[in-house]
């Protein structure tokens, strides 16, 4: 089975929909709360990022986790990727923070 990771704008814009649709229950009404207030980009832009972070050659996973969170320097970075890229270097997170930095 495949695991399809999506950014927390996605879900955000998932749970809006679905709640002009039908009653949302109490857990997603309370995950909605949550996203409304933690989402940083629109569901388009957060998808852009994370497909251009995917080019860069980081997963699907660790391009999600940085497009909810849009760290702001290397050591953020570091801290979001560890340990699924522990071996971040210098090179690669400037990228990665350049690309990032586009979306703030």
């Amino acid at each position: 089975m495949k695991i399809n990771y999506i950014p927390s704008s996605v879900a955000k814009e998932y749970l809006e929909n679905l709640s002009k649709e039908t009653q949302l229950n109490d857990m997603q009404k309370e995950s909605l709360k949550h996203l409304q207030k933690t989402a940083k980009l629109s569901s388009k832009d957060a998808i852009k990022l994370k497909d251009e972070l995917m080019a860069l050659g980081l997963s699907e996973f660790v391009s999600v986790k940085i497009v909810d969170i849009l760290p702001n320097n290397i050591d953020e970075l570091r801290a979001i990727v560890y340990p699924h890229l522990s071996n971040l270097d210098s090179e690669l997170g400037k990228k990665i923070l350049d690309v990032v930095g586009k979306y703030r």
